[in-house]
């Protein structure tokens, strides 16, 4: 298995990791030079710069790979998105990851969280950058938790957001909530939901302070296929 740099995109991380990408994209487009490799721009690595394989790395890519064939592939995005990365991330991980946003990072960091798997794509024309996820834990009340911490999160808890507001979607799953996060020339659509001790997550990120009106119908769409991948997991 060939491994690339690894990355937890959740509503903190998706802002710097989302935005890297979207640049990496816009460097493709517009320079003949290649973009200078990133710990986030998994695509823009060349094969003569691919990191050494750590064991610790293998093994954990290993354990989750059953994760992987849960979330989207390219054939299920729109045309115009570009796969980026398809990878696991451990539990500590995700903790460190959502430290800015420390209701989210505390659940995670006591969690029994096994871990995830993340498969994320971009497009340039409007800039957007599109992850799906799949969270795999002990319990079906960890899943459960997961929603609701994140439906419970306000400006207070997410310091860089300018805004964070619980949006109207239809339901998938046990517990399912869409958020939607603003920030300074940004914006993101996060639906999350659970299948017994997993949970789903589908994220749609802005390179500006833009949002289509068919955006939300457009994730919901997108997370009844990952849902339906998820039903065939093990219980």
């Amino acid at each position: 298995m060939t491994r690339t740099p690894r990355m937890f995109l959740t509503a903190a991380t998706l802002l710097l990791a989302g935005a890297a990408l979207l640049l990496s994209a816009a460097c493709d487009r517009d320079s003949s030079e290649p973009p200078a490799p990133t710990a986030t721009a998994a695509a823009s690595v060349t094969a003569s710069a691919e990191p050494t394989p750590d064991p610790t790395d293998e093994a954990l890519a290993i354990s989750l790979s059953r994760l992987a064939a849960l979330t989207l592939a390219p054939a299920d995005v729109p045309p115009g998105y570009e796969a980026r990365a398809s990878l696991p991330v451990a539990r500590r991980e995700a903790a460190v990851a959502n430290v800015a946003i420390k209701p989210l990072a505390t659940f995670l960091n006591l969690s029994d969280l096994e871990g995830a798997w993340v498969s994320f794509f971009v497009r340039t024309q409007p800039e957007t950058s599109l992850s799906s996820r799949v969270f795999s834990f002990a319990k079906p009340e960890s899943a459960t938790r997961l929603v609701e911490t994140i439906a419970a999160l306000s400006v207070a808890d997410y310091p860089a957001a300018t805004a964070v507001e619980r949006v109207q979607a239809d339901d998938i799953g046990g517990t399912s909530q869409m958020m939607r996060f603003r920030v300074p020339g940004s914006r993101m659509l996060e639906y999350t939901w659970t299948q017994g001790r997993y949970a789903g997550q589908v994220v749609l990120r802005y390179a500006g302070d833009i949002e289509s009106t068919e955006d939300v119908g457009l994730i919901v769409s997108l997370a009844r296929i990952q849902a339906a991948k998820m039903q065939a997991a093990p219980p």
